[in-house]
């Protein structure tokens, strides 16, 4: 290659490097540049959406005044229900707006306690809502740890204590309320949110305690204050409790909403820093992105400066210098543009152009020989139409095939007239050179000449296409090569079978992550890598699609040789001879193990493993509609731990987690078919869903899960059914027939266990709808 061209690789060499350097820095800047936006975007929807959650919670605590005081305070809180439709209809979300316009139309046909449960299942839903947008905006991805943490305090645990508050709020109005009927019931609620609420605060100094020192201070001198006020609320709240409060319902609605905006400042200092880190973040970003594209530029124009500096000088020297050696020179540029691109394509199309370009031949064509089915196959032309030349040769039939055969030059006498562009040349000389690497027969090329053939160094000629045939030859290996090495390459994890499904070849990646040998594994079928929990459909269906010749493509749970299970996407393609016809399969597959872990982390509960109250809300109402459609029977059971409080309060907390797991194990095993569901629903509140076929085995089920428990015998000396931690049970049995609401069977079980619970404990309730 001459002086100029090097200049020319070198530079483009230089440019690409710099240039992919600069993109990848820059993209890698240009999306944390924009994760930074959706992040911020998200917090703005966030701050909207908590807004409309005060406000919520505030309207949830009027409905259990009386109305003249609802009045008053709500206009004494500038509350307006247009501004709240019209909040919740930014949200573009139909359940929530259904719903709050379903209360508002039937809040004079419902009692107080019907408001309270309506509304926090509306607030439910908003702070459901909340998360979504978290997610969809990646705030919960958030890889810098200080503002991960803020983001916890901000869009989690900052919200729950204001649902807290507000629930204790509403209870306690409930309690001055001296036409209520649920005082056990509002007292009971009432401790159980003051004791979330202290857990939830020693969670958020947890978490505060991560942060930076600065925003640490500032968060922490506003939960400091908003302790010390909870201190005089638990004492309002269990005067109220003893129906010795002095204050009215108004109020105490006052004093509690006092503690309500201090939570909310904590929140809105808390969104405050949030939002300024990320807004500094972006900024930074801004002027990395700005920063980088103009030291590019600055760098590219110092590239190119020196690469026409170069150029020039390159030029200069080149006219002073004479060639001595035309051939070796001429075999050094061939070999250079060989090591330029090495594919089969190139090289023919190379060795053709410069054998013409060098000889001064008229045109030529280059053919190569397929071993396999004894064919020459037409690899380049040049001076010729590519339509006009038979594609494929059979040997024994022509001159280039014999040429092949005896291995060595012809040369032809001619008299032809052929066109080059615009001018009619006269043909003298067919040339025919075979092309050999070593005694294997590669191909051949055929050149047409004129009278200057007579001044053509055969010996020089030969030579030349047997250096070709190197390079040919070593491109034809790595083509056929190359096609198995780019599915290896690509997708790590590979196997061959057969058409009965026999392993043939199998990638070192699949066996070291199945943990089985090469010689394990050829010659059985993939059976020996399914998993228990794979349906046979899934593979009835597999096979269905590659007997037909078309690919599949889905997600597999294989099984490891110690037992242990991975994930792997997986895609299957027919292998075809040459007419077509299925020889076998290849499976190239991706190892998604750690995707499906955190997709069963989402819906698994951290303490116990069982279900969380997420995947209980999402499967719920898909079992029921199950059950309707194949009419069967499914059994709902809500269970609580007898007296857990007690339990925590004589055995600490440390000793009720571990309860909490003995007996998720337990009601975890006496569950052991694929379709049967173990919830955590919160605390000590745990659920069963299984399907049935008669009545007696629901409650056989269920009453077998409660022995079970017992049979623990785990001590509970504050225990008032049993001296061991016992459960009750609210079972609901819902037949095809029942069209209750996903609520209505909630609730129906939460009544039997209510039921059950004030009659002795230790035993299961049943209900179900007569008709």
């Amino acid at each position: 290659m001459n002086s100029k061209k090097q200049i020319i690789v070198l530079g483009a060499i230089f440019i690409t490097i710099f240039t992919i350097l600069f993109l990848n820095i820059r993209n890698e800047y240009s999306n944390e540049y924009k994760a930074k936006v959706l992040e911020i975007n998200g917090i703005n929807k966030i701050t909207h959406i908590s807004e409309l959650d005060l406000l919520l919670k505030s309207v949830r605590g009027l409905t259990q005044l009386n109305k003249v005081d609802a009045e008053v305070l709500k206009k004494r809180l500038f509350i307006n229900d247009d501004e709240i439709l019209e909040k919740i209809e930014q949200l573009n979300c139909k359940q929530i707006t259904d719903l709050y316009n379903s209360i508002n139309k039937n809040k004079n046909n419902l009692s107080k306690m019907q408001l309270l449960t309506e509304y926090t299942e509306l607030l439910k839903l908003i702070n459901n809502k909340r998360i979504d947008i978290a997610a969809s905006t990646n705030l919960v991805l958030e890889s810098d740890k200080d503002t991960y943490f803020l983001i916890m305090i901000t869009i989690l645990e900052i919200p729950k204590t204001i649902e807290n508050i507000g629930k204790i709020r509403a209870f306690g109005i409930g309690l001055l309320d001296k036409h209520n009927n649920n005082n056990n019931k509002l007292t009971f609620s009432l401790d159980m949110n003051i004791k979330l609420f202290i857990d939830k605060v020693e969670e958020i100094k947890y978490t505060i305690k991560q942060l930076h020192l600065s925003d640490r201070n500032k968060l922490k001198s506003l939960l400091d204050l908003i302790v010390s006020d909870f201190y005089n609320i638990q004492i309002i709240v269990s005067d109220v409790e003893k129906n010795e409060s002095q204050l009215s319902a108004k109020e105490y609605f006052l004093e509690i909403s006092k503690l309500v905006n201090k939570i909310d400042a904590l929140f809105d200092t808390s969104i405050n820093i949030l939002n300024f880190k990320l807004e500094k973040r972006k900024l930074e970003l801004e002027n990395l992105l700005l920063i980088g594209s103009t030291l590019y530029i600055l760098l590219m124009f110092i590239i190119l400066l020196s690469l026409y500096y170069n150029y020039q000088k390159f030029d200069r020297d080149s006219k002073l210098k004479l060639y001595k050696n035309k051939q070796k020179n001429f075999l050094r540029k061939l070999e250079k543009d060989y090591l330029d691109d090495s594919s089969l394509k190139n090289i023919s199309n190379k060795s053709l152009t410069n054998l013409i370009s060098y000889f001064n031949a008229l045109n030529g064509t280059v053919y190569l020989y397929d071993h396999k089915n004894k064919k020459l196959y037409l690899a380049a032309t040049y001076g010729i139409e590519y339509d006009s030349l038979e594609h494929t040769l059979s040997m024994h039939k022509n001159l280039i095939s014999e040429n092949i055969l005896e291995k060595s030059i012809k040369i032809i006498d001619i008299d032809e007239m052929i066109n080059i562009g615009n001018i009619k040349i006269n043909a003298t000389k067919l040339v025919t050179i075979p092309i050999h690497e070593f005694e294997n027969s590669i191909g051949t090329i055929q050149l047409i000449f004129d009278k200057n053939f007579a001044k053509i160094d055969l010996d020089f000629l030969e030579s030349v296409v047997s250096f070709m045939g190197t390079y040919i030859y070593k491109a034809l290996k790595e083509e056929e090569a190359n096609k198995y090495l780019k599915l290896i390459d690509k997708n790590v994890l590979l196997s061959k079978t057969d058409l009965d499904g026999n392993i043939t070849e199998i990638s070192k990646q699949l066996c070291e992550l199945s943990q089985y040998t090469k010689e394990e594994i050829l010659g059985n079928t993939h059976r020996i890598f399914r998993h228990t929990d794979m349906e046979s459909e899934v593979f009835e269906y597999l096979w269905e699609k590659i007997l037909e010749g078309k690919n599949w493509n889905g997600n597999l749970k294989d099984r490891k040789k110690d037992g242990t299970y991975y994930w792997v996407d997986t895609h299957i393609a027919p292998d075809l001879d040459i007419n077509g016809n299925i020889i076998g399969f290849t499976a190239i597959r991706t190892d998604i193990t750690d995707k499906k872990k955190l997709e069963e982390i989402a819906i698994t509960d951290g303490l116990t493993a069982l279900y969380n109250r997420r995947h209980f809300d999402n499967i719920f109402a898909n079992q029921v509609e199950i059950n309707r459609r194949d009419k069967k029977l499914l059994a709902f059971i809500l269970i609580d731990i007898d007296n857990f409080k007690q339990y925590n309060d004589t055995y600490g907390h440390q000793d009720g987690d571990i309860t909490l797991k003995l007996v998720a194990d337990s009601l975890k095993n006496t569950l052991k078919r694929t379709d049967d569901y173990t919830f955590r629903l919160g605390g000590e509140e745990f659920g069963l869903l299984y399907h049935i076929e008669n009545f007696d085995d629901a409650y056989l089920i269920a009453n077998q899960a409660r022995e079970n428990i017992e049979a623990l015998k785990i001590l509970h000396s504050k225990n008032s059914a049993s001296k061991f931690v016992t459960i009750s049970g609210g079972l609901y049995i819902l037949k095809s027939s029942d069209n209750s609401t996903i609520q209505e069977i909630y609730k129906k079980a939460d009544q039997a266990l209510y039921k059950a619970k004030n009659s002795g404990r230790n035993q299961i309730s049943v209900t179900y709808d007569t008709f």
